[in-house]
């Protein structure tokens, strides 16, 4: 599942003595971490803090891209709307043009035989 660069640290935090794994990536330009923390008092595993950090990790990763697939389609949905309106606008603009073109065009007939009865009388 995870297709990326990932970065474990293993440490323990000085002021509460827990013993800590750091999972760590790159995503979007952005470094990304998750922890897995055990308390001094109970037995340390660093497999299972290791598997469980990446998890976290992965769930982190999985979120942000979520996120981002929700932003893009609201984006999409926001260009078809968008685009909607202007197919409609430019009908209607176009419906407009073909009546005025009509009505040019019945004026051009009258004038050429307003023009055509003059010069006949000549």
């Amino acid at each position: 599942m995870r297709n990326y660069v990932t970065n474990l640290y293993e440490y323990t935090d000085k002021k509460t003595g827990a013993h800590v794994v750091k999972a760590t990536t790159m995503y979007a330009g952005k470094t990304v971490s998750a922890f897995a923390k055990c308390d001094p008092r109970d037995n340390f595993n660093p497999n299972f803090g290791a598997e469980l950090a990446l998890k976290r990790l992965d769930l982190k990763i999985a979120q942000k891209r979520q996120a981002s697939m929700i932003a893009y389609a609201k984006f999409c949905k926001m260009n078809l709307e968008f685009i909607e309106i202007e197919r409609r606008r430019t009908k209607k603009a176009m419906e407009r043009t073909e009546v005025a073109a009509l009505d040019r065009k019945l004026e051009v007939k009258q004038l050429e035989t307003e023009i055509a009865e003059m010069t006949a009388n000549i």
